[in-house]
C-alpha cells in the first residue's frame, strides 16, 4: 500500500512540475508582441488559453484587460469590461429589439484584427446567452451558455 502511495505522490509531483513549466514558460515572441502592443503595461499575468494560445491579464488605468496571442506572437484579441451606457446607441437598439425581455449581466468590448464588437451576456429566467453585436449594431452571433 505504501508503495502505491509513493508512486501516486511521485506522479503527482512530476505532473504538477510539468504543468507549472507548461504554464509559466510564455514564449519570447508572445512577450515581445505584448510589449509592442501594450508598452505602458508592466504587470502581466500569463496563462495558457489553449495548446497554441496565451492569455495576458493586466490593468490599464484600473480597468481589467485580457489579450490573447498565438505561440508565434500573433495578436488574436483584446477585451475589457465596459458599462452598458458606454455602448453605441445603434448597438443598444439592436440588443433591445432582439432581446427586449433580457437583463444585461456583463458587457465587454472585444477587439480583433478584423472587428470591434460588444460581447454582451444577457439572461432571462434561468437562460443565459452571450451576444456579439458590432459597434454598428449588427447582431453577429448569440451563443447559449
Amino acid at each position: 500500500m505504501q508503495g502505491v502511495l509513493r508512486i501516486f505522490i511521485g506522479f503527482s509531483v512530476i505532473a504538477g512540475l510539468l504543468l507549472f513549466i507548461y504554464v509559466i514558460n510564455t514564449p519570447k515572441e508572445v512577450k515581445t508582441s505584448f510589449a509592442k502592443k501594450f508598452p505602458m503595461v508592466t504587470d502581466v499575468y500569463w496563462e495558457r488559453e489553449s495548446i497554441d494560445e496565451w492569455e495576458a491579464e493586466f490593468s490599464i488605468q484600473n480597468i481589467e484587460y485580457s489579450a490573447n496571442f498565438l505561440d508565434d506572437g500573433i495578436w488574436v484579441e483584446t477585451e475589457h469590461k465596459i458599462a452598458f451606457h458606454e455602448i453605441t446607441l445603434v448597438a443598444k437598439n439592436a440588443l433591445t429589439k432582439e432581446f427586449s425581455n433580457y437583463k444585461v449581466e456583463l458587457v465587454e468590448l472585444l477587439e480583433t484584427l478584423n472587428i470591434s464588437a460588444y460581447e454582451i451576456q444577457i439572461s432571462k429566467d434561468s437562460k443565459s446567452i452571450e451576444v456579439l453585436i458590432s459597434l454598428e449594431g449588427l447582431l453577429l452571433s448569440n451563443l447559449k451558455e
